[in-house]
């Protein structure tokens, strides 16, 4: 009678019979990285393979996503600022909270990568590069069709290391990172 078991039995029938069931089945059922099924089958293990389990990871990372997106718009613009546009976030993304699906793991992981990579540039720290990869790159693994938002933060920090040929030649070697991080999910990606 909810809109659970209507609209996402493909991800309770993914997990329910095990870790190896759930990468298997990810991988020739549903075209997907295992990360997100297999993040949704610990959940399952840790509060049972039901509605709430399932839907409970997608609640967190939207709630990790606001949180982000408030520290990346007051770094840009200011703590009012932030406010709107966590409230404006939250009214025409929230419904992705409730899904037992991988787009707020996606969407978490692209807002931590917007948040890595303006560290990076305000910074130029080595860690700050490596979260940037790491998180770029589970964008790829959590929803390759959302790592198309990657390309807006590219085209930021390029714009704002014109004048800096090492900012430039190292933005190009984190894009290689990602890539290279990427290949596993090459036959993933073809479909």
């Amino acid at each position: 009678s909810t809109s659970f078991w209507l609209d996402e039995t493909g991800t309770w029938w993914i997990v329910k019979d095990g870790a190896a069931e759930a990468v298997r089945r990810s991988l020739s059922w549903s075209g997907q990285s295992p990360l997100f099924y297999l993040i949704e089958w610990c959940s399952s293990r840790l509060f049972g393979l039901n509605e709430f389990a399932l839907r409970i990871p997608s609640v967190l990372a939207m709630s990790g996503t606001a949180c982000l997106l408030h520290r990346i718009a007051e770094r840009l613009f200011d703590r009012a600022t932030a406010a709107v546009c966590t409230y404006v976030f939250l009214c025409a993304g929230s419904f992705y909270a409730i899904d037992a699906r991988p787009y707020a793991l996606a969407i978490l992981c692209l807002s931590a990568s917007a948040w890595a990579l303006l560290r990076w540039l305000d910074t130029r720290r080595s860690l700050d590069a490596i979260l940037y990869v790491i998180t770029a790159a589970l964008v790829v693994y959590a929803h390759c069709i959302l790592s198309l938002g990657l390309v807006p933060g590219v085209i930021y920090a390029a714009v704002r290391a014109r004048n800096d040929w090492r900012r430039l030649a190292w933005l190009g070697v984190l894009q290689i990172a990602i890539l290279l991080l990427s290949i596993p999910l090459l036959p993933e990606l073809r479909t």
